[in-house]
């Protein structure tokens, strides 16, 4: 079997999925950091690869109806794997998930969905193909375009925004490349069903596996160089503080971000703790303010049995929210003693920061407040 550059190029799509795939679900069990839509997503994108290998006839001998079903569980798994991206790239962005982005995404699966398994249905009746093709391409190309450039670049112009790193740069070239191989073929499957015949652009739908392949695999060195670099979040996050019940500081985490604010510690914890006991006397209810919002900051407060964690942002996002929760455990579990033993001098809850970088990868840390 002798394999042209299409094939080398899903080869190595197919290979790349593999590395990722197996990256964070390690990450996962070993580390504890669970970005359940990304494995997902990549566990449907090496899944439709698989497909893709089988529906090529090479591996096993294929009928007709055989082939076309292979080649509907591809493209059909790649909808999926684009979808579940696009959920990682909403809980990057935000707490909750854009109802509108999420409409439109659903919308164009569903239709690739329904075209390709209609054209299964109706395999018999070939006058109604192309049409069937032709709605189902449309989902899969426009919803591809959508989720590679249109919804992710933004995120990581923010974050080289913020963090003026050179990685996002990276991350961004590679999603444009995925995603122009999309509107190659966007415009290849136009002009198709249209039965219009222009050279130069057919010559493009060559070149569409392998653009793809080179981004998936600029996508894949960088988080090999950084396998945390996937957590950065594209806005400021401030300040991480943790207080008792009573509003004293026991830790805080000054960091860096674009946006320059002085934050007085002992300031906030006064105002926390006094909104808290208002709330508790007016009431009547031992249960913490979890949140305090205005238009640009947002003040974010996670409590444990004794303690109480406040961070400050300009955007609540799932990944902050979700390690603030794990980080108040993992600080009562480590220094569960000099709590209940009511210690509030400072230096003992230093070593403190040595949980912050696996929790809060997304963290740049400017200083630690040691008095």
């Amino acid at each position: 079997m002798q394999l042209g550059l299409q094939e080398y190029a899903f080869l190595i799509i197919t290979i790349l999925f593999g590395i990722l795939l197996g990256l964070f679900v390690l990450q996962t069990i070993k580390r504890h950091r669970s970005a359940r839509a990304l494995v997902i997503s990549l566990f449907f994108g090496f899944l439709a690869c698989i497909f893709a290998i089988l529906s090529s006839g090479h591996i096993i001998p294929l009928t007709t109806f055989g082939k076309s079903f292979f080649q509907a569980l591809q493209l059909n798994t790649f909808g999926l794997q684009f979808f579940f991206f696009f959920i990682f790239l909403e809980r990057l962005r935000s707490k909750d998930i854009h109802i509108g982005r999420l409409t439109l995404v659903v919308s164009l699966l569903l239709l690739q969905t329904f075209s390709l398994w209609m054209r299964i249905y109706f395999i018999d009746i070939e006058e109604i193909h192309p049409v069937l093709w032709f709605l189902s391409d449309m989902g899969y190309t426009i919803l591809g375009m959508l989720v590679y450039i249109g919804f992710s670049v933004p995120i990581y112009l923010k974050t080289y925004k913020y963090t003026h790193e050179r990685k996002p740069l990276f991350i961004m070239l590679a999603l444009i490349l995925i995603g122009v191989g999309f509107i190659f073929s966007f415009f290849n499957d136009l002009l198709d069903f249209l039965a219009i015949n222009i050279e130069w652009l057919d010559t493009t739908a060559a070149y569409t596996l392998p653009l793809q392949a080179i981004g998936l695999f600029i996508f894949t060195g960088i988080y090999l160089s950084d396998i945390d670099y996937l957590y950065r979040l594209p806005h400021d996050v401030f300040l991480l503080m943790v207080l008792t019940k009573a509003g004293i500081p026991l830790h805080t985490v000054k960091l860096k971000t674009r946006r320059k604010v002085e934050i007085e510690g002992d300031l906030l914890s006064g105002l926390l703790s006094a909104i808290n006991n208002v709330f508790e006397e007016i009431f009547k209810s031992k249960a913490v303010i979890r949140n305090i919002s205005s238009k640009e900051i947002h003040l974010m407060m996670e409590p444990g049995e004794h303690i109480i964690t406040v961070t400050i942002t300009d955007k609540v996002s799932f990944f902050l929210s979700k390690a603030l929760k794990r980080y108040t455990k993992e600080f009562e579990t480590m220094f569960a003693k000099s709590i209940k033993a009511q210690n509030q001098d400072i230096a003992t809850y230093y070593e403190a920061i040595n949980l912050v970088k696996p929790i809060f990868p997304f963290f740049i840390i400017d200083k630690v407040i040691k008095v």
